[in-house]
């Protein structure tokens, strides 16, 4: 839009309607859901609400950099996704402090990991969940206490040499 020159006779995009600002890579309803969060129809009540509408603020808040947009989809994701679809839009979109305590999750609740997580996530990280969630199931290991199994998914989880990882 701005890097080049532009052609003789031709005005820059977006100063006529013949000629608008082009959105490359861009999904029409991904920009219509940013559109309806920052021009409501009403302020007594969103528009956006389930976790569709809302990755969609997130992956675009992330893209543009709109850090108070990009929170909000956090917030209300944290409260809406599934630990399944948490860990995916984690990694997906760099929110680190989803990772540790959804993976726990998956890895400590009494259901198996769906067809359809299993494949969002992929073989590698499926492997992984199902070795930690038989360690802490296993006969001699009922007990096991919260430390030890965070200490189990994050070192899974967490790369060897990174600091961090935190839960709670």
């Amino acid at each position: 839009m701005f890097s080049l020159p532009l052609p003789v006779g031709e005005g820059p995009e977006g100063e006529e309607e013949d000629n608008p600002i082009q959105l490359q890579a861009i999904e029409c309803r991904d920009f219509d859901r940013m559109l309806s969060l920052m021009y409501p129809k009403s302020f007594n009540s969103r528009e956006i609400t389930t976790v569709d509408e809302w990755t969609s603020i997130l992956k675009l808040s992330t893209q543009w950099e709109f850090s108070s947009m990009r929170d909000l989809s956090i917030k209300y994701l944290t409260g809406l996704a599934s630990s399944a679809d948490l860990v995916v839009l984690g990694h997906r979109y760099d929110v680190p402090h989803w990772l540790l305590p959804q993976y726990y999750d998956l890895c400590v609740r009494l259901e198996p990991l769906s067809m359809e997580e299993g494949r969002k996530f992929g073989v590698d990280t499926v492997i992984m969940i199902n070795q930690i969630r038989h360690k802490i199931r296993y006969a001699a290991n009922l007990n096991r206490h919260t430390d030890a199994i965070q200490d189990l998914v994050r070192s899974a989880f967490v790369p060897a040499g990174q600091i961090g990882g935190q839960f709670w």
